[in-house]
């Protein structure tokens, strides 16, 4: 039987399940897996700055 994450971040879009979920998701965000065991896993939401400050805010994404 092979396991395929369930959250992860395709062509822009974040999908749960198969489902979209939220679409055009920035290139700055990535997604990281958790450590657990199951099927269903809680991974990290993460961003990644152009330039190191002690304040950033991050777009995420647009509702589909």
């Amino acid at each position: 039987m092979i396991v395929t994450p369930s959250i992860y971040i395709v062509d822009g879009n974040l999908m749960v399940l198969g489902q979209c979920i939220l679409s055009k998701i920035h290139g700055n965000i990535t997604l990281n897996p958790a450590l657990g065991v199951g099927i269903i896993r809680n991974p990290f939401l993460g961003a990644m700055p152009d330039e190191s400050k002690s304040h950033h805010i991050f777009p995420i994404w647009q509702f589909k």
